[in-house]
């Protein structure tokens, strides 16, 4: 009778040791997320990395295309619709002295307040306190939203233009996050977006 006593014991010790445990974790979780909103955040850099499906290493070796993805792209810029992959890195600085981070987050980019671009990531960051980290973004959109008039002859050129980030600063194109995390099956999103203005 005492050796079932004793196994209860051991085993309410140990289910109040996982519960403090998860509930700790739980609540430096929701620390860290409610700190995002004392960091300060800023596009670092934005890297092309295919233009109308095809990738900008075949522009960049400077070899002529294949006749069937000339004839595609070629009909991709005449319906002005030349779709386009970036990395967006965004470098997200926490001045406090606590840590600040989130599950992943959610994006939408717009132009004349008109939303053309959305997606996200689901991948975990933290910044430390009193330091700073980039998070990279995985970025479709149509070339046209970022640019007013695109040629065939410049496509080349865009495909190793090194500066992105000042062809976004031109643009006008408004980048909006909202940073979320999950407890278990459940999903907790910012308050709002962060907004990046060019």
């Amino acid at each position: 009778m005492y050796k079932h006593i004793f196994r209860a014991a051991i085993l309410l010790l140990v289910s109040a040791f996982v519960l403090s445990n998860n509930s700790c974790s739980i609540l430096n979780q929701s620390r860290e997320f409610e700190n995002l909103a004392k960091c300060r955040y800023f596009v670092k850099d934005i890297n092309i990395i295919s233009i109308g499906g095809l990738s900008v290493e075949q522009f960049k070796k400077g070899k002529d295309l294949p006749f069937d993805e000339y004839l595609t792209l070629l009909e991709k810029l005449l319906s002005k619709n030349i779709d386009s992959k970036f990395v967006l890195t965004v470098t997200i600085i926490n001045p406090t002295g606590k840590p600040a981070g989130a599950s992943g987050l959610e994006y939408k980019m717009l132009k004349d307040e008109l939303e053309f671009a959305e997606g996200g990531i689901d991948s975990v960051f933290l910044v430390e306190p009193q330091s700073n980290t980039d998070v990279n973004i995985n970025v479709n959109l149509n070339l046209f939203r970022l640019l007013k008039s695109v040629s065939f002859s410049g496509i080349s050129e865009l495909s190793t233009n090194p500066d992105w980030k000042n062809i976004w600063e031109k643009s006008g194109v408004i980048i909006k996050l909202r940073p979320w995390y999950k407890i278990g099956s459940k999903v907790r999103k910012y308050p709002g977006y962060i907004t990046l203005r060019p």
